[in-house]
């Protein structure tokens, strides 16, 4: 048998040594370095001499990101994330806590009176730009004809139906019960060419709206007066049409304001009501359901909100015959619906993070108090109106339409 060859360098003919393989691999190792190292830099002078252009598409790459999350999410509420920031700006000057005790106080003095009025102006005196911010000048709700319709078009056709279901025409003369910045009496005269009066009991909100009735060259059919719809100052028989659109939840009792809107009709003429009410399935005996509709009347400042069917009773108390009862609700399309489909606005109003957040923007922004302000004014409006309008508890979306008799 042939031996084996016995010199251990043998078999290692024709192979480079394992130091000789290592030092070549480090070699080309650090010529790919090199080369990667060239690339970057010849990026980083590319970048430097278009720097405008870097700084561009980078820019548009961010915004286009933010605009796609703002369609999504936030293009359903009014006026954008501009608006947010004015709001922000318009907000960090004013007294919150003083405002918050004042509230506090004609709230239980509402409570203990039967009287809301006070509270219910001195709410609107520092909501009232806020609602003209955020809700294009009318802070009621309607179901959407489609699931992404957005905010200002489903008021328009709200009002489009007001207009359609009142008869209303140039030469017609218009009552607006509780009009606040006038945002349906311009919307009425725009769609209708009628004459609208607006009555607010708040002085901030009657001197908002007949600003913008002259800013948006309405002032010709458009014209606001302060003073209490339970004793109106316009005489017997003067108005062809009443609209009382989500002002009666702020009395204890519709009766006096219905008797009075009675009064200023003309024979034949109609009133419509439309405003949140307590639904059928609103039950006294569950605690969910009276949270939500208390925390509802506290951020609001007003009374216990009435029923359907007690406005219907009250209405034929004072003389009205029901003409119309409907509701504009259609399949999944809610009357909360706005709020419903904004998830991101849910989870920001109920987020920890967010107040968290606030807790900071406090110290260096937002004025003392803010956080809690948005809790009890902001954020609990909003989800109480959500939650009881998804389970049914409270409707928003009825329409009642009541005659005099000729």
């Amino acid at each position: 048998m042939e031996s084996l060859p016995t010199n251990r360098h043998t078999s290692t003919q024709g192979r480079q040594p394992f130091y000789g393989a290592t030092t070549m691999n480090v070699v080309n190792a650090a010529r790919n370095v090199g080369q990667v190292q060239a690339v970057l830099a010849q990026v980083r002078a590319t970048a430097q001499k278009n720097r405008a252009v870097v700084v561009a598409l980078t820019t548009a790459g961010v915004a286009a990101l933010l605009y796609k999350f703002y369609a999504r999410y936030l293009r359903f509420l009014e006026p954008g994330p501009l608006g947010y920031l004015k709001c922000m700006w318009w907000i960090r000057d004013k007294n919150l806590d003083a405002f918050m005790v004042e509230h506090e106080r004609l709230f239980r003095e509402g409570k203990r009176t039967g009287d809301h009025l006070p509270c219910c102006a001195h709410w609107y005196s520092l909501m009232a730009e806020l609602i003209a911010t955020f809700f294009s000048n009318s802070f009621h709700l309607s179901p959407p004809s489609y699931a992404s319709q957005p905010a200002d078009e489903i008021m328009r056709d709200l009002h489009t139906t007001f207009v359609r279901l009142m008869h209303m025409r140039p030469g017609v003369r218009a009552l607006d019960l509780g009009s606040g910045v006038g945002g349906l009496s311009r919307d009425l005269a725009r769609l209708s060419g009628s004459h609208i009066v607006g009555v607010a009991s708040s002085t901030a909100e009657v001197e908002e709206a007949n600003k913008l009735h002259s800013e948006q060259g309405l002032d010709y059919l458009c014209h606001q007066v302060q003073g209490d719809i339970q004793n109106l100052p316009f005489d017997d028989n003067s108005f062809d049409c009443v609209f009382a659109v989500y002002c009666l939840k702020h009395l204890t009792s519709q009766v006096r304001a219905l008797s009075e809107a009675h009064r200023v009709l003309k024979p034949g003429g109609k009133i419509l009501i439309y405003c949140i009410m307590k639904s059928d399935k609103y039950d006294q005996s569950n605690p969910e359901h009276v949270k939500l509709v208390e925390d509802f009347e506290y951020s609001c400042g007003m009374p216990s909100l009435h029923s359907i069917q007690g406005t219907l009773e009250d209405a034929k108390k004072v003389g009205f015959d029901l003409v119309t009862k409907m509701d504009l609700q259609h399949g999944d399309m809610r009357w909360s619906t706005v709020f419903e489909r904004n998830k991101a606005l849910l989870w920001m109003l109920e987020s920890r993070i967010v107040d968290f957040g606030l807790r900071l923007a406090e110290l260096v922004l937002l004025p003392r108090r803010f956080r809690r302000f948005y809790h009890l004014f902001l954020a609990n409006n909003v989800l109480s109106i959500e939650k009881a309008g998804r389970n049914g508890v409270m409707t928003g979306s009825t329409v009642l339409i009541f005659g005099k008799p000729k």
